[in-house]
């Protein structure tokens, strides 16, 4: 993690957690350590939904899936037509060793899943309230209106040409990575 990126961390932290945001102490890197371990990550076999060669997959690579503070029932398991329209594809946070990625299961194959935005865990943890840090990396599916209404909000110099669905990343405190079918051709 750069200066940049820690010294903003610890001004978010610090903002709930009473704690001098010009100094990174040892108090802070402390209690952010203890929040990384007290994420709840889930096994493979919270998710029934999930295909059976999917989860044997997410088996063989060590995956558990990390749950957002805010939400008490099972989620960053989702489905949708990711990468081509008609087609069912499954995405699924996946942590291995507190850092964790994006894996997309085109077609529902467990065949060379596409693997995108990998990100420590530590670097997702935010106040919550008083001095607790919480998770905040969860995703969830979008449908057509929602990449259209950000195309325009955000701009981009070309129209998306079709779009099927695609998924995002909200974050409690930041803007939303959307992720598209026009990113999706890039899977292929």
């Amino acid at each position: 993690m750069d200066r940049y990126r820690r010294m903003a961390l610890a001004a978010l932290v610090s903002l709930t957690a009473g704690i001098d945001p010009a100094k990174p102490s040892q108090e802070l890197t402390g209690k952010l350590r203890e929040a990384d371990l007290q994420v709840t990550r889930l096994p493979r076999s919270a998710f029934p939904e999930l295909p059976n060669s999917i989860r044997r997959e997410l088996e063989r690579r060590g995956c558990t899936i990390p749950q957002a503070w805010a939400d008490k029932k099972p989620q960053n398991v989702i489905k949708g037509e990711f990468t081509r329209k008609g087609q069912t594809d499954w995405a699924v946070l996946c942590s291995l060793n507190r850092v964790s990625t994006i894996l997309i299961f085109r077609n529902a194959s467990e065949q060379h899943p596409s693997e995108l935005a990998r990100e420590s865990d530590i670097d997702k943890l935010q106040g919550v309230g008083g001095d607790a840090i919480g998770y905040s990396r969860a995703i969830s599916p979008v449908g057509q209106q929602f990449i259209l209404d950000h195309y325009r909000v955000y701009g981009s110099p070309n129209r998306p040409q079709s779009i099927t669905k695609g998924l995002t990343m909200p974050s409690l405190k930041r803007h939303p990575l959307c992720i598209t079918s026009m990113q999706a051709n890039g899977f292929n």
